[in-house]
């Protein structure tokens, strides 16, 4: 950690005096000498760059069956809305309605293959690519900027933690299409009112993205025109109004209240340090990759020169009212107010971080910045790339050879007739045989979380012992690990039930399908 502290205290100041005596140089001149490429290239050409770079990014974790177990408890909740049930109604997770709705489109469309699904996953996170090569041709006027914002944030979206499954990859959708309108085109009531149903979509995805209606408040264009405003808020109502009238048609109001607005609130009350953790972050990110993280030392460093080369108080204080700015600040403040630490949290200032790039001036920083980009995305794909090739030339091997998709046909051998599964862990075992949980909690460690089956037996939808209860209804399977919130010996207090041997499904060596290597669990049936 030292030794990080070192580099990036140095890093910082070499990068900042250097960024400060060029803008002072191009101050006097008054001309910021900019290499613009927007001439040589049609953008097609920087498209089709970044899908390949997608491909061959995301790629190399297509071996693993699973990289967050929280998209398999995810997986399980949507295919329970295409089974005609509401979010909620039969399996509760934590995220909002929308979310479920989308992953239930993409399970469709896949064939519930769950290759296809990661594969469709990974073009929505093209799409967002595309859609910040748009927003910074707008802010530059340059495809060169534009072309470095989208692969950086592409390959800072290639750590092995940052699935493209993840509810903040949806809901920056939606937020940056709204940021790319307000920014790009003259607007009429028709886009500011789609321009709040955009916004109103991320927060029906994760509900802390309203926090980033804020910059668009804050811009001129909707809130200098009153019948702006209305248009504006009025898209924003509709979506919210809509699924209030379908839950309490359904006489579901309660739940829909409460995983909305209730339980999110006491989630982000369990606050973690957000400093350490952001540390902790940018320790993981130098691990990865030193360039990246020199990256964002440079990024910084050249907006601090911005702020100290602008010349007058009203300058500096322009220059934070920016949009992308704020964007920017609100993506940190979404991270601390989310809590937890979890990196996934900081997707949106991972999308957003790319845009001080436009404060990069001057011919020979653009240089340092394309050279940093191409020395981080090359190193990436030198290590990955092949892997990434292998992948994607045996999806259908892959996907065959999948432990849990193998163990899942094993478990449904077992049975002439319909069953249930308790899973306690390992949910995509219920994905793969289109089942729901015998559990009307998904996600297994939410049994553990007070501030959720507190508000759910205020429901009356879970009693008190609810993981107790549910296996002393004895269903077909149960599934569990060492790490469960039940005591995994099944067969020592339930003698009609016997354990599958598993062990083979849970050995990986060579971490093929696993990215962590204590992956463990544990399966059994009951006696017929």
């Amino acid at each position: 950690m030292t030794n990080l502290y070192a580099i990036t205290i140095i890093s910082f100041l070499i990068f900042l005096s250097f960024s400060f005596y060029e803008k002072k140089i191009l101050q006097k001149k008054n001309n910021h000498q900019i290499p613009n490429l927007k001439s040589k290239f049609n953008p097609l050409f920087y498209y089709v760059i970044l899908l390949l770079y997608v491909l061959f990014t995301q790629g190399q974790y297509l071996n693993y069956e699973t990289i967050d177990w929280d998209t398999n408890s995810y997986l399980v909740s949507s295919q329970d809305v295409l089974r005609g049930n509401l979010p909620y109604e039969n399996q509760w997770e934590s995220k909002q309605t929308l979310f479920y709705y989308i992953y239930a489109i993409l399970i469709l469309i896949s064939n519930g293959n769950l290759i296809i699904f990661k594969l469709l996953n990974d073009f929505l996170l093209y799409l967002l690519s595309i859609i910040l090569f748009l927003i910074v041709k707008v802010l530059t006027n340059d495809q060169l900027k534009s072309f470095l914002a989208s692969i950086l944030f592409l390959t800072l979206m290639s750590q092995p933690w940052s699935s493209t499954e993840f509810s903040e990859i949806y809901s920056l959708i939606f937020i940056s299409l709204g940021f790319y309108i307000i920014i790009s085109r003259k607007l009429n009531k028709q886009k500011l009112f789609f321009i709040g149903v955009l916004i109103s979509f991320a927060t029906l995805v994760n509900v802390g993205s309203a926090l980033f209606v804020f910059p668009f408040l804050f811009s001129k264009k909707i809130t200098s025109n009153l019948k702006n405003f209305i248009y504006f808020c009025f898209g924003g109502i509709v979506p919210h109004l809509l699924f209030f009238i379908i839950y309490f048609s359904r006489n579901l109001i309660d739940i829909y209240w409460s995983t909305l607005f209730v339980i999110p609130n006491a989630y982000r009350g369990e606050q973690m340090n957000f400093v350490r953790e952001f540390i902790n972050f940018l320790r993981s990110l130098n691990d990865y990759n030193q360039f990246l993280y020199l990256i964002f030392i440079f990024l910084l460093s050249s907006l601090f020169a911005d702020f100290l080369t602008s010349r007058k108080l009203t300058s500096k204080i322009n220059m934070l009212k920016n949009t992308y700015l704020q964007f920017l600040f609100i993506s940190i403040l979404f991270y601390y107010l989310a809590s937890h630490g979890y990196y996934h949290h900081l997707i949106f200032f991972i999308f957003f971080l790319p845009l001080l790039i436009k404060n990069i001036s001057g011919k020979i920083s653009t240089m340092i910045l394309i050279l940093l980009i191409s020395i981080s995305s090359g190193t990436i794909l030198f290590s990955k790339g092949n892997l990434s090739f292998t992948n994607i030339s045996n999806l259908n091997l892959i996907y065959e050879n999948y432990p849990l998709n193998k163990l899942a046909k094993e478990i449904d051998s077992k049975f002439d007739d319909d069953y249930e599964i308790l899973a306690f862990d390992s949910l995509l075992i219920l994905y793969y045989l289109d089942k729901p949980n015998f559990s009307y909690i998904v996600h297994p460690t939410n049994h553990n979380e007070e501030f959720i089956t507190d508000n759910l037996r205020k429901l009356n939808l879970i009693t008190k012992d609810e993981p107790e209860r549910l296996v002393n209804l004895e269903p077909d399977v149960i599934m569990c690990s060492n790490n469960s919130i039940i005591q995994c010996e099944i067969y020592d207090y339930k003698k009609n039930y016997y354990e599958l041997d598993s062990l083979v499904y849970r050995q990986d060596p060579l971490l093929q399908f696993y990215d962590n290597q204590t992956f463990q669990f544990r399966v059994f049936l009951k006696e017929s």
